[in-house]
């Protein structure tokens, strides 16, 4: 028994010995060796150079792990077979006689095999924990090298012009495409599984139930929409602001409520796994989202309803670009899928440099078709425009606008083409996204307006009732709305700037804090200004200018037509305002650019002397005026008398004040005139205006028959006032050089009619007194005797 014993030891080792050889003949690497080589690589990279090097070793020691284990599995099936040849060993039992040679020889087999079925099952399980090592470090790896290519904006690859380029886009598709097809037969397997008897009701209800919120609640609720609108909103643009936002509303959640149907129906029973699940739900948000875009074009280009078009766009524009929306969703759905599934598959960045070369180009150049046909449209059709009822308002933004999405399309194009693809991506999905923010704000600034005005307002629905039954002013409800839409636009204006910063980590240094070859760049810079503080400064200063503006113009055109408040004090209000908004907007530039107030009281310091010397009347006059805008001695719109002048106060400023005088020339009068100087004011208590008449009368006239003449006259004269108070009144004022004096007073309802007005009196009183014969005095002669005998004068 004994030879029989060391045969079939010599089988098992020579069955174990041949999981040395490789298939081909050669010596295939042993476990230890493979799993010192997987221990050798790094698990993180700081090029993305080296990226492929890695995986190429990663996928060689996948494929010698793979090969051993091929190797021990025939092995393994080998002595399972030969462990089912063996007869079963007798269990000793007292009862039976001791075991024979024979079976003692089949139980040391038995166990031999065992022991080595055991080793090689060990081998196996550590060879596909290589490989699945291995699997993951290259899935992390992919990720970080992408990860790293988003993030460096200025990381150049191979450009795609070269055929290069896509030789590796190629081999990099060729690699990937195994672990793609996988994750696709894992998603489609679903499907499948949702078609089995058990689960295949849910998932057609799912579909019925899809479809009918798709199809007929979509029609139904944009119906009920419109008629909402026409039945109980009052006409005007609030119908327009509703029906668009409700289009906008109606499409987001018909597809939310879709597309959650569809997958309840298809996960009823829970077939779906994990990581299917999250993939699923991304795709859902990406095609809810997508959704908006459609939602917009529809509600901003009204394209069977022209009525209902909230935008001035005219039927020539919006049916040139009528198809582009649904253009621009697929292409949304398709990046999106793409960057996901990347993430998802752990595709190579071979792979992903050149997905991302295809969906840039794709996006510039359906950019170049919009913005061919707009820029067409108003080159073509110019005088057209003008004439069409709703005509684009002739601005300068328009065009700055279309300029600079031209830039931006120009330079995604080119910086894709010479091979800064990652700075290419991030331009055209920033212009992507800002126009669909935009595009949406718009409508919702639009809505918050017309809402109050339509309905707190003195001619909205609940402003007409709070009229009616609380005897509530019409000018309050107007405030009031304009107050709140306002402060509503205000809030939006806030949301506005925090979603277009989004992609900048909700700052404006967020674009200089990406990681790559720029943040780098400004870390050698950080104990100056950088260029990061210097964008933010500006934006804050035009940010500032912008606002001031829009506050301006918001208390000139929609508040103070609703009050009482004079034109002067409105003025005032305008300029203190504008002041308080520069303040603001240099104090936060300052911050900005960390000049904190402990520098500026140097600066001040060194300052004072050239203010004590040369700035020493401009400091006088700021000061006269801001002390004139808060006593308010003098305001806009006032007749006042200064020195020898008069006029009207148009303009109050900084240094100086504006007067128009009566010749409509216009004097510019320090503002520490008014503080220092006497100033009358002709229009501080009231506005009337007084004309007084001085007329010299011989002493043989009777004064009782002028006076009577002259207040007949003055009582003839509509323009002169007879209120209480405000009579005209004549006195005899005293006797000059052998003349009466009279002077006659009255009052008119402005003192910039007073000139006019007592030159008509002067003209009717000199003629009625030379119609009854009574002559006005002469003026005094003096009579100068010349020495000369015949010269006497």
């Amino acid at each position: 028994m004994l030879p029989r014993l060391i045969l079939s030891i010599l089988i098992v080792f020579l069955s174990f010995s041949t999981s040395v050889y490789a298939e081909n003949g050669q010596k295939a690497p042993a476990l230890e060796e493979i799993q010192a080589s997987l221990a050798e690589l790094p698990k993180s990279i700081e090029n993305n150079d080296n990226i492929q090097k890695i995986l190429d070793k990663l996928k060689a020691i996948q494929a010698s792990a793979q090969q051993i284990i091929n190797a021990k599995t025939q092995e393994l099936a080998d002595i399972d077979t030969k462990l089912s040849n063996l007869a079963d060993t007798p269990k000793p039992d007292e009862s039976q006689s001791p075991l024979t040679p024979e079976a003692k020889d089949i139980e040391a087999q038995r166990s031999a095999l065992q022991t080595e079925r055991e080793r090689l099952d060990a081998n196996i399980k550590l060879a596909k924990l290589l490989i699945s090592e291995a699997d993951q470090r290259s899935f992390k790896l992919m990720a970080g090298s992408r990860a790293k290519f988003q993030a460096e904006l200025f990381e150049r690859v191979r450009s795609p012009l070269t055929l290069s380029f896509w030789e590796r886009f190629s081999r990099s598709w060729s690699s990937d495409f195994p672990r793609v097809q996988q994750f696709t037969d894992s998603v489609l397997a679903i499907f499948v599984k949702a078609l089995e008897p058990e689960n295949k009701k849910f998932f057609y209800a799912g579909i019925f139930l899809s479809l009918m919120t798709a199809f007929v609640l979509n029609r139904l609720l944009q119906n009920l929409i419109r008629l909402i609108a026409m039945e109980r909103i009052p006409t005007g643009r609030a119908r327009r602001s509703l029906v668009a936002f409700g289009i906008i509303l109606n499409n987001v959640i018909i597809t939310g409520l879709s597309t959650y149907f569809l997958y309840a129906g298809l996960n009823w029973n829970g077939i779906v796994s994990p990581d299917i699940h999250e993939y699923l739900v991304s795709l859902i948000y990406t095609i809810i989202f997508a959704s908006l875009v459609t939602g917009l074009g529809n509600a901003l280009f009204s394209v069977r309803h022209q009525s209902w078009r909230l935008p001035p766009l005219s039927d020539t524009l919006v049916h040139a670009l009528k198809p582009y929306p649904w253009l621009i969703t697929t292409l949304i759905v398709i990046h999106q899928a793409i960057i996901i599934s990347s993430s998802k598959v752990g595709i190579s960045l071979g792979t992903e440099v050149g997905l991302r070369v295809i969906s840039n180009l794709t996006m510039a150049v359906l950019g170049f078709l919009v913005l061919g046909k707009i820029s067409r449209y108003y080159r073509i059709t110019p005088q057209a425009n003008q004439n069409e009822q709703n005509k684009v308002p002739g601005t300068v933004w328009p065009y700055v606008l279309r300029t600079l999405c031209w830039m931006i399309v120009i330079g995604t194009l080119v910086f894709t083409l010479v091979g800064f693809v990652a700075l290419g991506s991030f331009l055209i999905t920033q212009l992507l996204w800002n126009v669909i923010i935009l595009s949406t704000f718009y409508i919702l600034f639009k809505l918050s307006e017309d809402l109050f005005q339509a309905s707190i307002a003195a001619q909205g629905l609940i402003g007409k009732h709070l009229i009616e039954q609380y005897d509530i002013t019409p000018n309050f409800l107007n405030q009031l709305s304009t107050i709140l839409s306002a402060l509503t636009k205000l809030l939006l204006f806030y949301a506005l700037v925090i979603v277009l910063l989004v992609p900048f980590g909700n700052s404006l240094a967020g674009l200089f804090n990406r990681d790559g070859k720029l943040d780098n760049f400004l870390h050698t810079w950080q104990n100056f200004i950088t260029p990061g503080m210097l964008l933010s400064a500006i934006m804050i200063v035009l940010g500032g200018i912008i606002v001031g503006r829009l506050l301006k113009n918001w208390l000139v055109s929609k508040y103070f037509p609703n009050t009482n408040i004079d034109t002067g004090v409105r003025l005032s209000i305008v300029t203190v305002l504008g002041y308080i908004v520069a303040i603001i907007t240099v104090s936060l530039m300052l911050s900005t650019l960390g000049i904190s107030l402990e520098k500026l009281t140097w600066i001040a310091s060194a300052l004072s002397v050239g203010i004590g010397f040369g700035l020493q009347a401009i400091v006088q006059n700021f000061i006269s005026g801001l002390i004139m805008l808060v006593e308010r001695p003098v305001k806009v719109g006032d007749w006042v008398v200064i020195g020898t002048q008069e006029g009207d106060i148009r303009r109050i400023n900084v240094r100086a004040t504006e007067i128009q005088l009566g010749d409509r020339s216009t004097l510019i009068v320090p503002n520490s005139e008014f503080i220092t100087k006497s100033v009358r004011n002709m229009t501080l208590s009231k506005s009337e205006g007084r004309v007084q008449i001085r007329l010299p009368l011989p002493l043989s006239v009777n004064p009782a028959q002028v006076r009577d003449i002259i207040l007949a006259i003055f009582e003839n004269n509509e323009d002169v006032l007879d209120d209480q108070g405000l009579e005209p009144y004549i006195r005899l004022d005293g006797i000059e050089g052998g003349s009466l004096i009279m002077v006659a007073t009255c009052f008119v309802i402005s003192p910039r009619l007073a000139g006019r007005i007592k030159s008509e009196l002067l003209f009717e009183i000199i003629n009625k007194l030379h119609q009854e014969s009574i002559l006005l005095s002469m003026p005094l002669q003096i009579e100068q005797i010349n020495p000369t005998r015949e010269n006497v004068n």
